[in-house]
């Protein structure tokens, strides 16, 4: 096998060892493969050890499995370190051992890599200081503050509920769309109200001809996007204040200064030489166009004595000059004519030496391509700005976008959630502004000393916003360092308002005012030599020659393979096999294919699986895809050729035939009146009537809910005078037969749908779902051929073909997408909306299919989900599609980055019914697409470094359909980025693959579901009956408890009382497991802890979210604010508790909220959930139960005293329960939120039997 050679040092080492000095900032580029992750964990081990506490090191990611990786290899780290330092005490070093004989001893090891050996010296340092400081990270490895980018956000917030104006701890949602959905309808309640806002949603609706549906829709992409354009239409600080004539020179205003620096580019790209040449043939040319064509763009330049200067007055004499010198097309024109001011020389009058001219300039022209890219690029940009209408049109579209803003703040206040783009605009205005930062900006600022950003690359405006004012006031040489790295090069996240333009800014004039020295990794760890040298070779080609921050356009920074050793594996690549003729093992290999040939590229793909797997049965594979509808034809033929494989985000969860059978489930429960949903069921597998059945119940009525249908069939069957029976309320009797078979059937699962209807109202909605689900045999349905990849289900007369066969992967992967569904289910009611079969539908439609772990498995994913992966064959088809355009927005924005970071806003609105869009709105259009297509071109560099072995590309070029000639591809695509380097395998004659890869189309055609095949259950199936529970005596117990009393009957509380009660455990169970007391000051660093003493603001921060959770329980309207004043009560008395601090002490150990056991005392089951359980510090076992209830009249004292005996028998037996863990003894203890009551006593032990503690 090939391994990195662990004795050498890689090229970069000065690099790498340079990005470790705790005193400066940094931007690090780091190409694929160059071990960024590494060097992040060395600098933050650098860092850790010279802090006087670890929370003052403060590293953020993008996701949660970064941060969980980061924080795993630093507690390695130090693990390994701490071991080997144990194995040199055991083994007994002379204590006259010198440091550099150690460090001499340690270079000698043979197995370690340089990077391990400073790895494990950074550690020892940080073990050092630890032990110094007393930090004990290995036991508290929450004090590395290694976080995601939201996690930053929401402890910002929680720090700061008032100022966040989020109001504390809402709950965060991912997909917010139906929430948008709801702020866009709520909007068009404006109208109702006449006024300026009324008056500005008419003139937008007026705009769009009044089509509702196209204004919701537009509206809630942007209300998903509004992080990006929201800032520019309110002013931080005055945010509704700025007048129209303002905001249109403003935006006027960063046209201008876009035009400018578009003209400033052919201007200075011009050759010195020939800038008097192209004057004096231009002015000939307008002249001669002024008399006989003054329409002519090239006319104006006329007159012209110089070139043209970078002011907006200037754009049409370089668009005259660009018509002059180029095609439509953008190239040089080799020949001109009357029409470019140029009529043949018998009919020139004038200057007669001019075309002789012309033509040399040309030739001399032809090698000025930078030139010629910057005045083709001159005709993209708008000749004039927004006219009155137009400004009319977006002025009242800006008015809407910032009320419909509001409506979602009111709609996530009345839910009780926020989305990730609230929480992060709730941090900013809590850290307020550059010039007025506010008290916790200035603690965090004195508290962070140091900050790492990993994946800057990906970073949107907001974020680096928060990255700005989380360092206002640090200086160089203060003490205080910020470490950015990423990769502009594999910047791919546009869709989720990623811009690699502040990447190129940061890397040029740093963050705020702190500068940043750039460093550049080349090492690459990852890919074999061959690869890299493709990759070297083919990028530059693929990426532009500079950077440009305003397109968002990145140079390519070539890498170089890192020290090798070889042992067993094939040498390098000959050069034949570089160019793609895959005759060599490892290495890049071009696969070209000719327009249609889907099944021969997908025929190519399973051989090259086939291939890699006998090659190397352990080296893993990646099928790598640009959009999931490019494996249309190749996963039909995985499935036929039984190839295991695991897509990731691959196939949505509606498609599972498992989900669809528990949605028609789900939506006919919901609705007895949805049709198509109850047929649905009654087809499913686990009833499987034929279609002439279906019919027979159906057809009779077309307006009988079903249900009704199957109770007339069945009353039918029982009547024993042989005539059709009529059903309820006169339903019409059914006449057409049905089968046996069928009848059988219906009367199975008639008797499971009945009562699952009956219970809808009594049981949440998941549990009603699965028990019908399970009751009906859906869990029996579960074992899945692979040629299914759904779920097939064996017939009466034996199993399906292939039936047994693999099994267990399709068994556990439906298994797991069924549990995922009926989560989804449990999720939806918790968000207190009315629940509808739509909504769910709605919901599950983004939802992925997930697949088991296989070790044979080929992954299978988008570009997007690749990136940060890596495998030893990767194979990338479908180069020649293109993805799926976007749809233009309503309103068109775009930013030009000021040297002193700050933005000029852009905006236009999209053309109304039948109109042509405005040259501003085309302008941004037209920028969106350029930063696209660049983009495009690190899609595909990101999907070639994926590969450590071998590198598979597969494309198929157009065809002209006159000539047969091989075509350039659509712009759009992966191969039109690769064209330059790999055109001739496709345009020579033997372009087509020597070596034809074997159809499998003839397996793929024998797959029993091709056929048709009915799968369902056995019409006389039954569901398997439970075990025999075990027999327990009380001679299990040698001193047995007292008998389970019977349970406390809570219905003597009303339904609000106990809605009140469910909330206030809610709010303690948070505060205990946050370990806040917003009425308690303390260190304001500390996220956990508020860091104001008055409890007041939080109590109004979280009062919108406890009113929703008592909507969402059922409290009516007439008595919800009673409710919420009981909550605010009860919460307000807790925090000036110190009974309650005592109960959340963080010095408790052992300690537990809301923890169920189940166990056996007395032979009898008995289970329970204790609020909060500890041990405290005299090593007493505590049992605290909270209890809500209040007294009216009479003695307080004797109220909490019948509290106790009441509720007494219950806690001794939670005692009993925990009686199982090491003698100790026990005290419980009940705890009154409302009346700041307490009753503890002393409880005797009891034998322990069966303990089962859930979660």
């Amino acid at each position: 096998m090939t391994h990195r050679d662990r004795s050498s040092v890689p090229d970069d080492q000065p690099t790498r060892h340079r990005a470790l000095d705790p005193t400066c900032s940094f931007i690090v580029q780091a190409p694929a493969g160059s071990g960024k992750t590494g060097l992040l964990i060395q600098r933050y081990l650098t860092l850790l050890a010279s802090v006087d506490h670890p929370e003052e090191v403060v590293a953020v990611t993008f996701t949660r499995k970064a941060a969980g990786e980061m924080r795993e290899r630093i507690l390695m780290a130090l693990a390994d370190a701490e071991a080997r330092d144990r194995e040199e005490t055991a083994e007994g070093p002379d204590n006259n051992t010198s440091l550099s004989q150690e460090e001499t001893a340690e270079e000698h090891r043979p197995a370690r890599h340089p990077f391990q050996r400073g790895t494990r010296a950074l550690a020892r340092k940080v073990l050092a200081r630890d032990a110094a400081r007393g930090w004990d990270i290995r036991a508290y490895p929450a004090r590395l503050r290694i976080r995601t980018i939201d996690a930053l956000c929401a402890a910002i917030v929680r720090m700061a509920p008032w100022r966040s104006r989020l109001g504390g701890e809402a709950r965060t949602v991912e997909d917010a769309e139906s929430l948008y959905r709801e702020a866009a309808r709520e909007l068009l309640e404006i109208l109702d109200h006449p006024g300026p806002w009324a008056d500005a949603l008419a003139r937008v609706l007026d705009f769009l001809d009044n089509d509702l549906t196209r204004f919701e829709t537009g509206l809630v992409r942007m209300l998903a996007r509004r992080d990006q354009w929201l800032r520019h239409l309110v002013q931080e600080g005055d945010p509704a204040e700025e007048a129209p004539a303002d905001r249109r020179r403003r935006i006027g205003a960063a046209f201008e200064i876009a035009v400018a620096e578009a003209l400033a580019r052919p201007q200075a790209s011009v050759p010195a030489s020939l800038a008097g040449t192209i004057v004096a043939v231009a002015d000939h040319a307008g002249r001669y166009l002024s008399a006989i064509d003054p329409d002519s763009p090239i006319a104006v330049l006329a007159g012209l004595d110089a070139l043209p200067g970078d002011e907006m007055a200037a754009l049409p004499l370089w668009r005259g000059m660009a018509a002059l010198l180029l095609t439509q097309e953008g190239k040089w024109r080799s020949r001109h004519t009357r029409k470019e001011g140029f009529p043949p020389a018998r009919e020139a009058k004038t200057a007669p030496d001019m075309k002789k001219t012309l033509a040399g300039l040309m030739s001399d022209l032809s090698q000025a391509e930078t030139f010629r890219h910057q005045l083709h690029a001159v005709r993209e940009l708008p000749t004039a700005l927004h006219d009155d209408r137009q400004w009319a049109v977006l002025d009242a579209l800006m008015t809407v976008l910032r009320l419909a803003a509001a409506t979602l703040r009111l709609v996530f206040a009345r839910q009780g959630v926020v989305d990730f783009i609230e929480v992060a605009h709730g941090a900013l205005a809590a850290l307020g502004d550059d010039e007025a930062p506010t008290d916790l900006a200035l603690c965090l600022d004195y508290r962070i000393r140091h900050l790492l950003v990993d994946e800057f690359q990906d970073t949107a405006q907001a974020q680096v916003r928060l990255f700005t004012r989380l360092t206002a006031g640090w200086q160089p040489g203060d003490g205080r360092t910020l470490f950015l790295v990423g990769d502009p090069m594999q910047s791919i996240y546009r869709f989720r308002e990623a811009d690699v333009a502040l990447y190129l800014h940061a890397r040029r004039f740093g963050i705020g005012d702190i500068p940043l020295e750039p460093l550049t990794l080349t090492a690459n760890f990852r890919s074999e030599p061959p690869i890299v040298d493709w990759i070297n070779r083919t990028f530059p080609l693929v990426f532009p020659d500079t950077d440009d921050v305003a397109a968002g356009a990145v140079s390519f920074s070539p890498s170089s393979a890192a020290p090798r050793t070889t042992g067993n594996d094939a040498p390098a690549l000959p050069e034949e096999t570089m160019a793609g003729r895959c005759r060599g093992r490892h290495g890049v290999c071009i696969h070209p294919y000719r327009q249609g040939e889907d099944r021969q590229e997908a025929d190519r793909v399973v051989a090259l699986i086939r291939a890699a797997r006998e090659e190397d049965p352990t080296g893993t594979i990646a099928l790598i895809v640009r959009a999931r509808t490019h494996l249309d034809a190749i996963l039909p033929r995985l499935d036929a050729q039984r190839i295991p494989y695991r897509g990731v985000e691959l196939s949505p969860l509606i498609h599972r035939p498992v989900v669809r059978d528990l949605l028609a489930l789900t939506r006919a429960l919901l609705h007895p009146g949805d049709r198509i949903a109850w047929l649905a069921v009654l087809r499913a597998p686990w009833c499987g009537l034929t279609l002439g059945d279906l019919h027979a119940l159906a057809a009779g009525d077309h307006e009988a809910p079903i249900l009704e249908r199957l109770r007339a069939v069945l009353d039918a069957n029982s009547n024993t005078s042989g005539e059709p029976a009529p059903g309820p309320d006169g339903t019409p009797p059914v006449h057409a037969p049905l089968s046996a078979d069928g009848r059988g059937r219906l009367e199975r699962v008639f008797r499971v749908l009945d009562n699952a209807v009956r219970q809808r109202a009594r049981r949440s909605l998941r549990t009603v779902v699965e028990t019908a689900w399970l009751a009906l045999g859906g869990a029996a349905c579960l074992t899945t051929p692979p040629s299914r990849r759904g779920y097939a289900i064996p017939t009466k007369a034996g199993p399906g073909p292939d039936a047994g066969e693999d099994e267990n992967t399709g068994e556990t992967d439906d298994r797991s997408d069924a549990m995922t569904f009926l989560a989804l289910l449990e999720e939806l009611e918790a968000e207190a909306e009315p629940m509808d079969g739509h909504r769910v539908a709605e919901k599950i439609s983004r939802r992925y299919a997930t697949s088991g772990p296989d070790p044979g498995q080929v992954e299978i994913m988008t570009i997007h989900k690749a990136k940060g992966l890596e495998f030893d064959t990767v194979i990338v088809p479908g180069l020649g599609r293109a993805a799926r355009p976007v749809e233009n927005p309503l309103l068109a924005w775009a930013e030009r980055p000021g040297t002193g970071g700050e933005a000029h806003p852009m905006l236009a609105t999209m053309a109304g019914p039948g109109e042509a869009d405005s040259p501003t709105y085309r302008y941004l259009c037209a920028l969106e697409a350029e930063k696209a297509r660049h983009e495009t071109a690190r899609l595909l560099y990101v999907a070639t470094t994926r590969a450590r072995k071998r590198l598979h590309l597969l494309g198929q070029a157009r065809v002209s359909e006159k000539t047969g000639q091989v075509r350039t591809p659509h712009a759009g695509t992966l191969l039109a980025h690769l064209w330059p380097a790999v055109s001739s395998r496709f345009t020579d004659a033997g372009a087509q693959n020597g070596d034809e890869a074997p159809t499998v189309t003839e397996a793929f055609a024998s797959d029993p579901v091709v056929r048709g095949t009915l799968w369902r259950l056995p019409a006389d199936w039954q569901p398997p009956q439970p075990p025999t529970p075990p027999r327990w005596s009380s001679d299990h117990l040698s001193d047995a408890a007292s008998p389970p009393a019977e349970p406390i009957e809570f219905q003597w509380a009303g339904h609000v009382a106990r809605s009140v009660g469910t909330v206030i455990h809610q709010a303690l169970r948070y505060l205990a497991e946050s370990g806040r007391c917003p009425g308690e000051g303390g260190k304001a660093d500390d996220a956990t802890v508020d860091p104001t003493n008055d409890p007041l603001p939080w109590l109004q921060g979280k009062r919108a979210a406890w009113r929703a959770a008592l909507v969402g329980l059922g409290v009516s309207e007439a008595a919800l604010e009673p409710a919420v004043a009981r909550v605010m009560a009860a919460m307000g008395r807790v925090m000036a508790d110190p009974r309650w601090r005592w109960i959340t002490d963080p010095t408790h150990t052992d300690a537990r909220n809301e923890y169920p056991l189940t166990g056996v005392v007395t032979g009898r089951l008995v289970s329970g959930v204790i609020d909060r359980t500890f041990v405290d510090g005299a090593g007493v076992r505590w049992i605290i139960d909270y209890k809500t209830g209040t007294h009216e009249g009479g003695d307080p004292d004797r109220f909490l005293d019948r509290e106790q005996t009441r509720y007494r028998a219950q806690l001794e037996r939670y005692a009993a329960l925990l009686a199982g863990e090491a003698s100790r003894p026990i005290r419980a203890g009940l705890y009154f939120p409302l009346l700041g009551g307490w009753r503890t006593w002393r409880v005797v032990r009891r034998p322990y039997f069966g303990l089962s503690a859930n979660g």
